[in-house]
């Protein structure tokens, strides 16, 4: 369900804490088609990401959300875990941000590598510790190459089950009525499709049936993701930056966003600020437009 409400309204709330820039109303937030800037305002983009939804509308009367729902699709494989501890220090950022448009917004945890696991059983967090503590735990499969979802075996492939891991998020988490859905999805490698398999693990999703378990639910999909895969290299944009299988990416399909992770990685992009940069682009903007 959506309100009335002030664009300009709602980055004026947040900016009075956070000192936003997100409430210009030029292209320069992160993944809307503009330049990365860095916590100086530098430019650090050295390949422009791309974003499906490039509207630039920033009309004061625009329609907004009640509430806001983020859940986090992590892969957790044995190169991620710099974005675990970037989560850790950030996200209390991120959840101050969103606490400022509402007053109880639904943070959740998925996390992937050859199978998948809902953490805190599948429930929004009560409070941001418990998330902190969350990452912390879920740390440990960056180690160890085991599974997180108990299967048996350890990691021996180099693409990961971000499928399964967002048709399950889709699927389980408890999105709310009335709210704007968003899933943060990192990865730094390729996947692979049902009916293929990843270290004797059956994949149990097609790309095309991860589109319409997104869509049907009005989810839109932030994904962090690389250019040249960590493990083998190559070209990993398939189904991020452009499209799989005749098929159109993730971020595209959904009116979302995709960011480099590397630059992440790097600490030439800020992982927290670009996650608030799109819930202010988000908040108030219809789905698919």
């Amino acid at each position: 369900m959506l309100h009335r409400l002030s664009v300009i309204s709602v980055c004026m709330l947040i900016s009075s804490v956070f000192l936003f820039s997100a409430c210009e109303t030029d292209d320069s937030t992160p993944g809307r088609g503009g330049d990365n800037k860095d916590e100086s305002g530098s430019d650090t983009d050295t390949d422009t990401d791309t974003d499906a939804d490039t509207d630039t509308d920033t009309d004061t009367d625009d329609e907004c959300y009640d509430k806001i729902d983020i859940c986090f699709v992590l892969d957790v494989s044995t190169s991620m875990g710099f974005v675990l501890d970037k989560l850790t220090s950030e996200i209390g950022a991120v959840w101050d941000a969103a606490s400022q448009i509402d007053d109880d917004p639904s943070f959740g945890l998925v996390v992937f590598v050859d199978d998948v696991a809902l953490q805190n059983s599948g429930q929004p967090f009560a409070a941001v510790q418990d998330m902190q503590a969350a990452f912390m735990s879920v740390k440990q499969f960056t180690s160890n190459e085991k599974q997180p979802g108990g299967s048996p075996g350890m990691n021996m492939s180099c693409p990961e089950n971000t499928l399964d891991a967002l048709v399950d998020a889709a699927e389980n988490y408890p999105w709310r009525e009335g709210a704007v859905r968003i899933i943060i999805h990192a990865t730094d490698d390729t996947f692979k499709e049902s009916p293929d398999s990843l270290s004797g693990i059956q994949v149990r999703h097609t790309y095309e049936e991860t589109l319409e378990a997104l869509t049907s639910r009005e989810l839109r999909a932030a994904c962090f993701a690389a250019h040249i895969g960590e493990c083998l290299g190559g070209n990993v944009e398939a189904g991020f930056y452009t499209g799989y299988n005749g098929m159109v990416s993730i971020p595209e399909a959904t009116g979302g966003h995709v960011f480099d992770i590397r630059q992440v990685a790097q600490g030439q992009v800020s992982m927290a600020d670009s996650i608030k940069d799109v819930i202010i682009d988000e908040y108030c903007t219809p789905y698919l437009e």
